[in-house]
């Protein structure tokens, strides 16, 4: 989507990465393009967006962004993943 070798040094450089312009040929960057004009349309200004694959070196520099949503009364992922495990090995 990005036109770079995500294997690569360069790729952990967020700054460089740009989903725009569309790639030809490419049905998930004309999807992700599609979505982004939709966001802007109607808007001066808008936030900068940066895509990184899971598993990618950029993944930890963005990582620390991210917090987990918090309701009163429900469990957080991991809780109910342990929750899950728990109902499994008793059966």
């Amino acid at each position: 989507m990005f036109g770079i070798d995500t294997s690569s040094a360069e790729a952990s450089d967020t700054s460089r990465l740009s989903v725009e312009p569309e790639r030809p040929n490419a049905p998930l960057s004309s999807r992700v393009n599609a979505v982004l004009r939709e966001l802007r349309r109607g808007r001066a200004t808008y936030q900068q967006v940066v895509i990184v694959r899971q598993g990618s070196p950029g993944e930890m520099q963005v990582a620390q962004y991210f917090v987990e949503d918090r309701s009163p009364g429900m469990q957080s992922y991991p809780d109910w993943m342990i929750a899950i495990h728990k109902g499994v090995m008793a059966k």
